[in-house]
């Protein structure tokens, strides 16, 4: 059988929105860093000619590199950002949200902000925890925080001491 999440987008419209996004960022920084290579080889070549091209090929490359990577980071990191606050708001209300659960309070439900994402998420939030208020359970036997915890094991023993020499090699002492 064929992994599925290959074929087949699970979310379309996010994750388009994320590949155009970042396809626009990598478009960007091909187009930018064409053009600055362009005018730096032109400058080269009409102050030194064509020959000086080859001798100073390694050390253009690598400023062009770098200033493009200082123009294009910023950009990427700005896209990235402004790409996730739909998803990264709503993730922190439903973690919130579902913190103020566990701690025994009522919060009511998990509201969203128009043109937020995630809104078929919350509504799953707020359909569990209606059916928990409600003592209805999940479907399966509730099971106490307390049982679920993690505790780490015993530390390990310790390993045991480097084995004694009659002697100590000449190059340790």
């Amino acid at each position: 059988m064929r992994n599925r999440r290959r074929s087949k987008l699970v979310e379309p419209s996010l994750q388009l929105r994320f590949g155009i996004a970042f396809a626009g960022v990598g478009l960007s920084a091909i187009l930018l860093h064409t053009v600055l290579l362009h005018y730096t080889l032109t400058e080269v070549v009409d102050r030194s000619g064509p020959a000086a091209v080859l001798e100073n090929a390694p050390r253009l490359l690598m400023v062009n590199a770098v200033a493009c990577a200082a123009m294009v980071l910023p950009l990427a990191v700005v896209v990235g950002a402004l790409a996730l606050f739909p998803i990264a708001g709503p993730l922190y209300r439903i973690e919130k949200h579902l913190r103020r659960f566990l701690d025994g309070s009522d919060p009511g439900v998990v509201e969203l902000r128009r043109g937020d994402r995630l809104v078929r998420l919350a509504s799953l939030v707020n359909r569990v925890l209606a059916k928990v208020r409600r003592g209805e359970g999940l479907g399966t036997e509730m099971v106490d925080p307390e049982a679920t915890r993690v505790e780490l094991a015993e530390p390990p023993a310790p390993l045991p001491s480097e084995p004694e020499y009659e002697s100590t090699p000449e190059y340790l002492s």
